[in-house]
């Protein structure tokens, strides 16, 4: 059983046993959960940290 913690999956041994079992087969697609189908965004390396130390002065354009 796949469990959802947060933003992260949790496989027990016997599900990751079987993945890596599974054959590809280019028909068939595979079943991907939504949670790791989602696009990540783009870092602002840090850009909340650097306006909380600077408050006088923006980090961000």
């Amino acid at each position: 059983m796949m469990r959802n913690h947060g933003n992260k999956l949790v496989y027990n041994r016997e599900q990751l046993i079987n993945i890596g079992k599974a054959e590809i087969i280019p028909q068939l697609k595979p079943q991907i959960p939504n949670e790791l189908k989602r696009k990540k965004h783009g870092c602002r390396a840090g850009a909340k940290l650097i306006q909380r130390k600077r408050k006088f002065k923006p980090s961000l354009p």
